[in-house]
Parts: structure tokens; sequence; C-alpha cells
């Protein structure tokens, strides 16, 4: 039914740990999959064969030793013996319901995601016993977090799908949410498997990136592929990017698609359905991507309805920050400034450090509100605090280049008094 592939980090310390839980969990699944670990990484070839997994190691990889996507994802399809393959991060433990999900969907041409739960799980999960499902959810539900829609973990789609990827690197940003992209030009199916799956992501320190966490969004390699994917319209989460959202009865039309086409009460309508069915999971993206939608459509009354409703059911700081920043952007569209003022500085306080899209967003629109009180010391400090966080801002670039402009042409006028 089903070809599971992964490329593994190293086998050593905690990371092997979580690793070998996930490719058990993979292991157990019904029907058995065919499972595939790509690269050689210290202890692939030994934990396939503990396994009795198929293991490759030969995958392209760049210059730093990083194996590149298109060339796991080219061979995966060339080799698997099923219709269906599911590319899957190797911290990722599955349970019955993925394959539940899969049987569900009845569509040709698809791509199924889902949010992934984050939970520390420090040593070997005890899967010979009969109730390790029934123990892990318990688990979740008592120490696990939701995990923003922006990350996605797992690719289930038909063979032959993705074909001649761009080279991006494993493991750097943005390959995964330009793969999302991809698959809406294809016009296929776009499921968010959210409500019905439970995938859980071990935690784990980033000991085997250079410069660890930062590395996976700066350096060379993340910002080769943010040259491939060449802007950020072409950047989506799941919620962005679904078309449709499986519940345990149906396929159902997602509300942020609908509402992308502007069909706002169809939109609404589904909404509702989806919360009368008690799917209280993914609630909070739902609520940011409609606000974000409405926003866009200048429906700000609908927006900062949707963004208060989002607030309300923010769970971390990060949460917290992205719906202030929606807030701030309706403030500010508003024209009540000092009120977007106040928010945008609680963004810069509430932002993970290495969410610097948010910090440096916040910094552009405090820049645009001094400018617009006419404070233009302050608008340029943050400008150019933003251009620090974010180099390639082109708004931030322009406006900082006006100033200059007008401070050349003060300049030459109070030279020409003076003369």
């Amino acid at each position: 039914m089903l070809t599971l592939f992964s490329i593994p980090k190293p086998f050593r310390g905690h990371i092997g740990i979580i690793q070998r839980n996930a490719i058990k969990s993979w292991t157990l699944l019904h029907p058995a999959c065919e499972i595939t670990l790509f690269g050689n990484e210290k202890g692939t070839t030994e934990v396939a064969a503990e396994f009795g997994v198929r293991h490759i190691p030969e995958v392209l990889c760049n210059e730093f030793g990083t194996p590149l996507v298109n060339s796991a994802f080219d061979m995966a399809q060339n080799i698997s013996r099923h219709k269906l393959v599911a590319y899957i991060n190797t911290d990722i433990i599955l349970m019955s319901d993925f394959m539940e999900a899969i049987r569900q969907i009845k569509a040709g041409s698809f791509l199924m995601v889902g949010q992934r739960w984050d939970v520390e799980l420090k040593k070997r999960w005890d899967f010979t016993q009969p109730d390790w499902e029934e123990r892990l959810r318990l688990f979740i539900s008592e120490k696990g977090t939701l995990h923003p829609s922006t990350g996605i973990d797992y690719f289930v789609f038909p063979k032959g799908l993705f074909k001649k990827l761009p080279p991006f690197v494993i493991g750097r940003a943005g390959w995964d949410n330009w793969l999302l992209y991809r698959a809406r030009t294809l016009g296929v199916k776009v499921i968010d498997a959210t409500p019905v799956v439970m995938v859980v992501h071990q935690n784990h320190d980033y000991s085997h990136i250079p410069r660890g966490i930062p590395g996976t969004w700066e350096g060379p390699e993340s910002e080769y592929n943010r040259k491939l994917i060449g802007c950020s319209e072409k950047f989506f989460a799941i919620n962005d990017a679904a078309t449709y959202i499986l519940t345990p009865n149906n396929l159902l039309k997602s509300p942020v698609y609908l509402a992308q086409q502007g069909k706002f009460k169809e939109a609404e309508e589904k909404l509702k359905e989806i919360l009368a069915l008690r799917i209280d999971k993914d609630r909070y993206e739902i609520f940011i991507s409609l606000g974000s939608v409405y926003f866009k459509q200048g429906r700000q009354k609908e927006a900062k309805k949707k963004f208060k409703k989002a607030l309300s059911l923010a769970k971390t700081d990060c949460e917290k920050a992205r719906s202030y920043y929606n807030l701030g952007s309706v403030l500010k569209q508003e024209g009540l400034m000092e009120e977007a003022k106040e928010i945008f500085e609680r963004v810069i306080n509430l932002s993970p450090l290495e969410r610097k899209d948010f910090i440096g967003g916040a910094h552009f629109h405090l820049g645009c509100i001094y400018r617009s009180l006419g404070e233009s010391e302050g608008a340029k400090r943050e400008f150019e605090t933003c251009l620090k966080l974010i180099p390639d801002h082109k708004m931030a670039k322009e406006y900082l280049e006006a100033f200059k402009r007008i401070d050349h042409r003060q300049n030459a006028e109070e030279n020409f008094k003076e003369s």
C-alpha cells in the first residue's frame, strides 16, 4: 500500500534513541509498509539491518555533505513497489491512525500533510506492550504541544507526483513549505490530516547542524534554499495550502481555501461545521489563516475578530506573537497608530530569537508607524533594525533610501543658505 522513505541523522546519543523509536513505529504499521532509509550517516547501515528495512547509502549531497531532497525523492519514487509513497522525517513516531487516514482518501491525485505534536521523549519507548499506542496518546495529551502549521514533517502522495524537484538541501529552511506550493500549482488536492492523525515529533537538539537551531534558518545552505524558492509567495504553511481537511467522517473543503477564493459565506459555514465536530487541534491555525485572508480582502473588522479569537487560543509565546503581529497589522491599517505601536512592541518581546521574520517584520511596521507620526529618527532606527534581521526586505530599503534623499536635499539647502 505505501512506501515510506527518510533521510536519517547520525545514530548517536539522544538522536539515535528517538530515530530508533520512529523507525520501530513504522515497522508496526498495518498493512506493512516498504521502508527505505537514504544516506550514509553513522549507524544507518546497522539500524537498517536491525529493523529489516532497505538502506540506500548513495544519495546526492552538496559540498557540505548534506543530502539533497530531489535525489532522495527521485530514487524513492523510482524503486517503490507501491503506488503511494511518503517522505517522513526520522524523528516522527507514527500510529495506526496514519494508515487509516490514507485509506480514507479516495482522490486519485493528492498530497496528504499534517501538523505534528512536539514532546520531550528521552528514552526508548516500550513497543512490546499491546497498549503502547494508547499510552503514547495519553502521554502526548498530557505533555505534548501542537506545532504551528509552518512545519511539515511528512508528505503522502502518489508515486510520480513530484518529479524533477529543485536540489533543495534537506533539513534547512523552506523546502517543505515550497513543496506545498508545488502541489497547489499542480492542481492536486492538498489534504490536511491534522484532525485525524497524531504524528509525534520527539524534540531534540540540533548538534548535527553547524550553529545548532540558527543553522536551520541561517548560513549558506539555508540561503541557498531561499534562493531556489525565489519569493515569499511560494512559502506555504499547511493551513495556507490545504484545499481539504480530513475529518473522522469525510473530506471537507478547507474554510481558508474557500476564503482565498472569495467564498466567505461558504468558508464561515465550513468553519462552523469543523468546530461542531469538536476538532480542536487546529482551531488556532484556522482562525489565524482566515483572519489573514480577510485582511488581504480589506475586511478589517472580520480579520480583527479572527485574530482576537486566535489570540485567545494561543498556547505558546510564538503563537501569541503571531496573533499580535496580525492584530497590529489591522490596527495600523485602521490608522490606530499608538495602539499598533504597543502591539508590535509586544511581538518583539514575545517572539523566539530564531523567528527573525516576526521580529524584523515588527520593526518594519514600527518604522512605518514612526514615519506616519513624523518621527523620522525613530523610523530610520526601526528600518535599519529590520534590515539587520531581514537583509532583503525591499520596503525597508526603499524607505531608508527615501530618508537619505530627504537628508541630502536638506543638507544641500542648508549649505546653500550658509554660502
